[in-house]
């Protein structure tokens, strides 16, 4: 047995799946091909095969009054990429990959041009050979069918179980096993080595029958691996074969499961014999399960209940056939991936014409399944993956919403039009007699019946006709608007529903608010206007928004947009404003208290078009939501405006200090603090005059419920000689949103604060060009950050912070002057940690032990997470850590407390101290030291708050 070439003394499988192998066979095949088909005797590896595909182009950020910059000198167009036809041969070729045939091109070893076979002559031969398909099976062939294949098992049966006895007596000569005087873990060897298959012919021991299972890890097979272990429950122990250990110590003898798991599966010391002993293409999966602790939902024992030694073959055949699969792609596999291109392809042009109700399962789907994959690829480590998934699954899902909305929004729409008709139940049954159309109304279907009864003096009686229905109406004079009568009220007790006409030319409720004069408590808006206007009250604010026409299923909106016009520029209103139905000076009148109902004088004449009721002027064309920001430009007279010095392309009002810019006849307000002007490239941001958004409470609503409503970005062209609107919002969602998914560590109330600081650091009199700049220029650093990218932009772009902790202002000590409190705050100034989502056993053992070692552990487990590096530190007691490639570092010192207070007793200012840099490595001492001449270095206190026996809080603050 010391002469075979295996330390463990069986026949090696695993060379079938070696790569060189894989390699080998793949040019012979290829040999063989090329002299059978084009007659030529080359080595494949002597043809080199050349591809290039699109490199992906940084995103530039947004900066006032800045000019595009043209990519950076030596920027790549295109990556390449250089193999070999045996190589490629393995890589296999899509049918469908346009790219390899239009782009790929052939050379020598020499670099030479290779003109004896074509691309598409490679392409062809490469799918026929199919290297991926034919290697499995020769190695099924080879290795299980074949009658060499079932010599080669028996022999490794007979030579496992001599290796087996010989381990297992050496195990019991060292003690490896549990003490026991019968030698039970040894027997229990014996008892398997003695009936390979369990059935009643293995005996037993201690009057126990004696299994053998194998050892499974979230549903991968650990080969080689194999347990011994009785059929009883009342005996619990474990015996524990592994074989190729470093250490020489084949069998491990442990009392229970929970003990097998703690010291074998979850003991950090056995994770890279584990893991390399599953297949191939799962390592990646257990080696992160592996390092987050396994759980008993994923560890499992399969009883082997056939011959145990030729199980342990086959387990080996078949990890050896899966590997080299994992190596190679098959025809087969490379057709099913462009038929899923081809489908996908199919189903997104679909989707251009399916309806609303079949798109949006659709949609979720597909965001399901983004999510599944962004979960499997976070399982296996590949954050660049995961990040994409995740962002593929938030732009599904973000169009799924989107065709939700849009069909609630048509349901509504029907809702409220079905609810604002007139109620059928008021019609008259029959038609009144005696009526002729109301002259200046006869194409409105009004009709007016002089007397009903001969001889006598009445009042003339209204009617209108709508939707083949009568109904009795009246003239209100007071509030000019047209009444429905209710047949079954009294009129002095009940004055009717307001009605209106809409564009459509149908006459609806106005508002059920104002059915009964003064009976309804004010709006939002009409308290606005009363505040605005102190000398109005209620019945003169309502009688302001009777001047307009405004939609029924935003007219609160309408109201609070025109009060914050009105509020902007008191004396100022755009005159082609479209929901305006009375004359101008009608309006203004109202405004300041004079047409009031008090002042009309009640007569019995029949009413007329007039000034009361004047043509509206035309409207504008109906927009659609995304192009509502053409809509922000005024029309003001050229006369009241007049241009800045210094700034062409920019005008102002009479003495205002809002600034404007033209376009096409227009004049757009652009934010304030900016000193851009006309020039070719130059940008700046215009607003809208609807909703206020100054503070971040007010920008942070229009974003998140208004999206569209935000500032939009202009850049000026100098030959077409006009600035152009970028169609799209700079911000895709809130910074709230933007906070939550970069940082999903911190606690809600941590991240609010955050968004809230950032916006406030970079706004501090409200929001300003150079202050919005510098927000989305922050946002778009953290996101690439967070996704894993390098960083595009530089100090150039004035960000504000480069990471979260920038922004911490000093903690205030308080209410003592030796203690800091670690209460809620209404400002950014302590970060707490939420540990859902860290490892179970991070917490339970800081729980459990509250050692400095583990408060370490979890501080580095939540920064790691939070996307910063930590660097290994001497003690227990500090951590450093940084945002890669960026200047500032932090030193961390760690604390616990357990109360919502820390002790600054014990605080040194000083730190570190030169005994602090001195246990450091020299390469982190050193840079330690060039940040902290640099000003670049801060210090941080953090830990944990430990509140009773469940309550673990990790917290940040700057002392």
């Amino acid at each position: 047995m010391q002469q075979l070439s295996v330390p463990e003394g069986l026949p090696s499988l695993s060379q079938f799946s070696d790569p060189a192998a894989v390699l080998s066979y793949s040019n012979q095949q290829l040999r063989t091909r090329l002299e059978d088909e084009y007659g030529l005797v080359t080595d494949p590896d002597t043809l080199i095969i050349h591809t290039k595909t699109y490199a992906a182009r940084p995103i530039g950020s947004y900066v006032v009054g800045g000019k595009p910059q043209p990519p950076a000198t030596g920027t790549p167009v295109y990556t390449t990429r250089t193999l070999t036809l045996t190589a490629l041969a393995l890589e296999n070729i899509e049918w469908l990959d346009l790219n390899f045939t239009n782009f790929a091109w052939l050379t020598d070893k020499d670099k030479a041009p290779y003109t004896a076979l074509t691309v598409a002559q490679v392409k062809e031969l490469v799918r026929k050979v199919n290297i991926g398909d034919s290697y499995e099976q020769f190695l099924k062939t080879r290795l299980v069918s074949s009658s060499e294949a079932h010599a080669d098992q028996d022999r490794y049966a007979q030579l496992m179980a001599l290796q087996l006895r010989v381990d297992a007596i050496e195990a019991k000569i060292a003690g490896d096993f549990l003490p026991d005087r019968l030698d039970r873990g040894y027997n229990w060897v014996m008892s398997a080595l003695a009936g390979p298959t369990d059935d009643d012919k293995r005996p037993t021991v201690e009057e126990h029958r004696i299994i053998v299972s194998s050892l499974k890890l979230r549903g991968e097979r650990v080969r080689g691996v194999l347990v011994f272990s009785t059929a009883s429950h009342s005996v619990t122990s474990l015996v524990v074969y592994t074989p190729g250990t470093a250490n020489g110590r084949l069998f491990h003898e442990y009392p229970d499961a929970s003990a097998m798991h703690r010291d074998f599966i979850n003991h950090s010391a056995w994770r890279d014999y584990l893991t390399a002993r599953v297949e191939l293409s799962a390592r990646p999966r257990i080696q992160n399960l592996l390092k987050g602790g396994a759980n008993e939902a994923v560890i499992a024992l399969s009883r082997i209940a056939g011959h145990f030694l030729e199980e342990a073959y086959q387990a080996e055949a078949s990890a050896v056939i899966n590997d080299a699969n994992a190596q190679s792609t098959s025809t087969q596999e490379a057709n099913l991936e462009s038929a899923a291109t081809l489908v996908t392809a199919a189903l997104d042009f679909a989707t251009l014409f399916l309806p609303v109700k079949v798109m949006l399962p659709i949609g979720l789907s597909r965001s399901i399944l983004s999510i599944i994959n962004a979960v499997e690829a976070a399982q296996l480590g590949d954050r660049t993956a995961a990040a994409q998934y995740i962002v593929r699954a938030l732009g599904e899902m973000v169009g799924a919403v989107i065709d939700g909305a849009i069909g609630g929004a048509r349901s509504a729409s029907r809702g409220i039009a079905t609810g604002a008709k007139l109620n059928p139940k008021l019609a008259l049954r029959n038609k009144p007699t005696g009526v002729k159309p109301l002259a200046g109304w006869e194409d409105q279907q009004i009709y007016v019946q002089d007397t009903a009864t001969p001889g006598a003096f009445e009042a003339p009686r209204h009617f209108l006709q709508e939707s083949g229905r009568w109904y009795s109406i009246r003239r209100d004079h007071d509030r000019q608007v047209w009444r429905l009568k209710d047949p079954r009220r009294a009129p002095s007790a009940y004055p009717g529903e307001p009605l209106y006409r809409t564009v459509q030319g149908a006459w609806e409720i106005r508002s059920p608010l104002i059915g009964l004069f003064g009976g309804s408590p004010p709006t939002g808006p009409e308290t606005a206007l009363m505040d605005l206007f102190p000398h109005l009250d209620l019945q003169q604010a309502r009688r302001v928004f009777e001047s307009f026409n405004f939609p029924a299923f935003n007219n609160l909106e309408h109201q609070m947009s025109l009060v914050f016009r009105l509020s902007r520029a008191p004396d100022q209103l755009d005159v082609s404003f479209a929901y305006l139905q009375t004359t101008q000076n009608r309006f203004w009148a109202r405004l300041q208290g004079a047409d009031l109902p008090s002042a009309q004088t009640v007569t019995a004449i029949d009413p007329a078009p007039g000034p009361s009721r004047p043509a509206l002027p035309p409207r504008r064309p109906a927009r659609s939501d995304a192009e509502r920001f053409v809509d922000w430009g005024q029309a003001f007279a050229p006369q009241t405006m007049n241009p800045v010095p210094g700034r062409p392309g920019v005008w102002r009002r009479s003495q205002a200090l809002q600034d404007y810019i033209k376009i096409n006849g227009r004049y757009y307000a652009i934010l304030p603090g900016d000193s851009v002007f006309a020039t070719q490239g130059a940008r700046t941001a215009i607003v809208s005059a609807d909703l206020p958004h100054s503070t971040f409470a007010q920008f942070e609503h229009v974003v998140a419920n208004a999206p569209l409503e935000q500032p939009r970005l202009v850049e000026y062209n100098a030959h077409l000689d006009t600035w152009l609107i970028h169609p799209q919002p700079p911000l895709p969602s809130s910074i709230a949103t933007h906070m939550n998914r970069m940082f999903p560590r911190f606690d809600p109330l941590a991240r609010a604060q955050l968004g809230a600081s950032l916006f406030n650091t970079a706004n501090p009199p409200g929001l300003t060009a150079k202050g919005f700049a510098h927000v989305l220029n922050t946002l778009q650093d953290w996101t690439e950050w967070t996704r894993g990218a390098a960083g595009t932009l530089t100090q150039r772009h004035a960000l504000i912070a480069n990471d979260p902790l920038a922004l911490l202002p000093t903690l205030p000590r308080g209410p003592g002057p030796f203690e800091w409190s670690l209460g809620v705050s209404n400002g950014f100034n302590l970060i707490r940690f939420d540990t859902a989502g860290v490892r179970p056993t991070l917490v339970s053992n800081l729980l459990e032990r509250p050692t400095q070692i583990n408060i370490k552990t979890l501080m580095r487990e939540l920064l790691t997470d939070s996307h910063y590096e930590v660097y290994d530190s001497r003690y227990s007691t500090e951590l450093i850590f940084r945002r890669a490639d960026r200047p500032t570092w932090y030193w961390l010192t760690l604390r616990k407390t357990h109360s919502p207070k820390l002790s600054a007793k014990q605080y040194n200012p000083q730190t570190p101290t030169p005994a602090n840099l001195e246990g450091q490595r020299p390469t982190l001492r050193d840079a330690l030291i060039q940040a902290r001449d640099a000003g670049n270095l801060l210090l941080l206190i953090g830990g944990v708050e430990l509140t009773g026996t469940w309550g673990v809080k990790p917290f940040i603050f700057r002392p």
